[in-house]
């Protein structure tokens, strides 16, 4: 059985991080030039849309709700690509995982 209230915390929870994410970004822009500052500025602007779903997730009105929102998770595939050209712009490691120590 899920639990609502626990579920809409915790995607309001993921709603916010992603959003303090994507203004910290935002906020260095001046550190950004080049191919890298469009590939970020495209990066945040395709996170919005990881944002706004877990929004939704979070004004659920039911369990229901919740369920049919988490069913139709918007494709994530351009994403991780603007992630891994940024990681290659900024000539980081494509693990992602394994460069951050995780």
């Amino acid at each position: 059985m899920l639990d609502l209230q626990a579920s809409r915390e915790a995607a309001a929870a993921a709603r916010d991080h992603g959003r303090r994410m994507i203004e910290q970004l935002v906020a260095e822009e001046e550190m950004w030039s080049g191919r890298p500052k469009e590939t970020m500025l495209d990066f945040t602007d395709e996170y919005f849309v990881e944002v706004s779903h877990f929004n939704a997730l979070a004004d659920s009105a039911s369990a229901d709700d919740f369920l049919a929102t988490w069913s139709s998770w918007p494709d994530t595939k351009r994403l991780g690509m603007l992630s891994q050209k940024l990681r290659q712009q900024l000539e980081l490691p494509a693990d992602a995982s394994g460069s951050c120590g995780l």
